[in-house]
């Protein structure tokens, strides 16, 4: 299945969604992630958000997922001792969120 694919599936309802997933998945619109990051991201926010077991083991994006502050901080400050920018936490985050607003999308639709 093709990104355009998965875009197309998305409906009207969730058109901010389709929006953002042409967005956040380029260089642009995750500034200071490389592709190869950006794709490697996108591809565990999109396990993250329907198995809970391996969402623990991808913490960061678990945390972004479960919208727990307390995690979010803790993760981050973890990451900045590591030598992330702030910059590529917010990007992380953001296709995480996006990831993870599409997979239930698309499962509610796939349901109904």
């Amino acid at each position: 299945m093709t990104l355009d694919l998965i875009r197309d599936a998305i409906p009207d309802y969730a058109r901010d969604l389709r929006l953002n997933l042409g967005t956040v998945l380029t260089p642009a619109g995750a500034p200071g992630l490389s592709e190869g990051q950006i794709w490697s991201i996108a591809l565990a926010a999109a396990l993250a958000a329907r198995n809970v077991p391996f969402a623990r083991q991808i913490e960061i994006l678990a945390a972004a997922i479960n919208a727990c502050g307390l995690c979010i901080s803790s993760h981050e400050k973890v990451l900045r001792q590591h030598g992330a920018t702030r910059e590529q936490i917010q990007s992380a985050v953001r296709i995480a969120a996006t990831m993870h607003g599409v997979a239930g999308v698309l499962e509610y639709r796939q349901a109904a």
